[in-house]
């Protein structure tokens, strides 16, 4: 017997994007369109935004960001709060040669990281480690030394711990794409934008909202979202508050690249 009844709207929507997911478990889909066409997804039930990511639409304000990051072809690619490594994959796919350290916390994540690394062919160039703290933050910026860098930071709130006053002289050398964690106050984010125009050129991205149709470029992903209402709601990531990200760009490259 059935103790809990959904909305027969919200059934079908949950039916639909599992079945998304758990068919795209056993054979993997290809991100259809964007920078990162081609990447082979692993599906998790983690809220991962898979219609999102297959339709390439997933966190698309960022894109023209790593598309300048992967036409400069950095040495070294750095993702703190990995997850299920999709950029993992997808960023080294999109820059062969490129070297990858991947910061999970979260142990049964790392193994998710390295079946995405897997399935993609880039596994031999990606070092994934566990948590990263200040003092690791600064051994890894030690470690990488002046070579062309590119950090990208989702950590719930823990970039404001990490990119502080201490940091800022090691970080001259590096770009970096921050998700600011900021539901409650923009007055952090804010400050930290302020203390990275020192050395970089600073462009906070915000969030547009809903998606729509016409943010869909792969035909195949236009029809199922125009039959498939679930599948439509599910072009954006649905998140609790407007996003933004800081993207910085050392000032000396600045120029060249016309950000």
């Amino acid at each position: 017997m059935r103790l809990l009844r959904l909305h027969p709207e919200v059934e079908g929507e949950i039916g639909t994007v599992m079945t998304l997911k758990s068919f795209a478990n056993v054979v993997p889909w290809r991100v259809s369109s964007g920078p990162f066409c081609g990447t082979l997804c692993s599906l998790t039930g983690t809220g991962d935004g898979v219609v999102a990511k297959l339709a390439g639409t997933y966190e698309m304000e960022t894109y023209r960001a790593f598309e300048r990051a992967m036409r400069n072809r950095p040495a070294l690619f750095v993702d703190i709060g990995a997850a299920e490594g999709f950029y993992v994959s997808a960023f080294a796919r999109a820059v062969p040669g490129v070297r990858v350290i991947a910061y999970e916390a979260k142990e049964e994540w790392r193994h998710r990281i390295r079946r995405s690394a897997e399935r993609n062919g880039v596994a031999s160039r990606c070092d994934l480690r566990g948590f990263c703290d200040p003092a690791e933050f600064r051994r890894l910026l030690g470690e990488a030394g002046k070579e062309p860098i590119f950090i990208l930071m989702d950590i719930e709130g823990g970039e404001f711990d990490l990119l502080n006053e201490e940091t800022l002289p090691l970080l001259g050398h590096a770009e970096l794409l921050v998700e600011l964690h900021e539901s409650e106050s923009r007055e952090p984010g804010d400050a930290l934008a302020e203390m990275f125009r020192r050395t970089h050129a600073v462009e906070l991205i915000w969030a547009k909202g809903s998606r729509s149709l016409e943010d869909v470029c792969s035909p195949w992903w236009k029809l199922a979202c125009s039959l498939l209402p679930p599948v439509r709601r599910r072009l954006d990531e649905g998140r609790a508050y407007k996003m933004r990200w800081m993207h910085a760009v050392p000032r000396p490259a600045a120029g060249a690249a016309g950000v």
